[in-house]
């Protein structure tokens, strides 16, 4: 069969260069072609041959290629309604898939629309939750200064407390010494009525003009202070060394032996009190005003803290002992 191909071939291309216008060769190359599936070439060289047939009116070579063309048409026709029915069934399927994917472009339409109207109430509650934590968060702010507002108030409420509670403690404490005080003067002025009245009974007179003649006035304040100073310490154990804290150490105050305090630390000790007129502290103190005042101006001086603080500092030294 190899070799009749060969051959056959040879033929028929013989035939096309010498113009031999019987090609039978190239008819049974046809009709081979056709035997082996090679609709196409088949055709092609059968269709060539009825050509050449019809050309020159050999009518036995055009009825034997009609009928080898009727077989390639029938073959034609058959893989036509084979590919026919292919293409309807690709075209079915592709229809089936176009509506398919229109149904998943209308439902991808459809999701990326629901999608959209999610992510912009999705932005409008975040909106929403930032403004919310915007409040919050002033609120936070508000109730942090509140708080703090509320403590400085806690903290000036404690200190009038305990400012009220130190004057109640101090006025009770020396409420109790003025007592003491009066009922002691009430009790010397007695007895020295008694004194009086005795000696003026006796006849005495000489001896009661000498009585009186003698000042007891320096005895009894010198008593006086004594008791202040008793007192004031007793309120306000640490007031010496809180006090020379507020001095340079080389202009601190030695107190002698046996004094409680002494007229410096007295006038402060007043000033402690709440008594910052320097008259009433003159009165207090049986001396002058001036000399109050250049004995507050020498110890502020001797200050190791700035001279306008003295006093207000001094206002708060010494813890009440209750």
């Amino acid at each position: 069969m190899e070799n009749y191909m060969k051959y056959i071939i040879l033929s028929a291309q013989t035939d096309v260069r010498i113009s031999n216008r019987d090609i039978a060769s190239l008819e049974e190359f046809s009709y081979v072609l056709y035997q082996q599936g090679d609709i196409d070439r088949a055709y092609t060289y059968a269709n060539y041959c009825l050509q050449i047939g019809q050309a020159y009116h050999n009518r036995i070579r055009v009825s034997g290629i009609l009928k080898t063309l009727d077989k390639i048409h029938k073959v034609y026709q058959e893989r036509n309604r084979i590919q026919q029915a292919r293409l309807f069934g690709s075209l079915v399927s592709v229809s089936v898939l176009t509506l398919v994917l229109l149904i998943a472009i209308f439902y991808i339409y459809r999701q990326m629309k629901r999608i959209s109207e999610a992510r912009l109430n999705l932005n409008k509650a975040n909106a929403l939750l930032n403004e919310h934590v915007q409040q919050l968060s002033e609120a936070h702010r508000q109730l942090k200064e509140a708080n703090i507002n509320l403590k400085a108030l806690n903290q000036e409420l404690s200190d009038t407390n305990n400012q009220l509670r130190e004057s109640n403690y101090i006025k009770e404490e020396y409420i109790g010494y003025v007592f003491a005080i009066c009922s002691s003067y009430i009790s010397k002025l007695d007895d020295f009525r008694k004194n009086v009245n005795r000696k003026l009974k006796a006849g005495q007179v000489e001896d009661l003009r000498k009585s009186t003649e003698t000042s007891i006035v320096k005895s009894e304040l010198k008593e006086f202070y004594h008791n202040f100073d008793a007192i004031f310490l007793h309120v306000y154990p640490d007031f010496v060394n809180d006090f020379n804290t507020l001095l340079r150490p080389e202009e601190r105050i030695v107190l002698k032996e046996g004094e409680l305090l002494n007229t410096d630390l007295r006038i402060y000790a007043l000033v402690r009190l709440g008594i910052n007129d320097s008259i009433k502290i003159a009165d207090f103190l049986h001396c002058s005003p001036q000399t109050v005042y250049n004995n507050r101006l020498k110890m502020r001086n001797r200050a190791s803290i700035p001279k306008e603080t003295f006093a207000d500092t001094v206002k708060s030294l010494g813890k009440i002992q209750q």
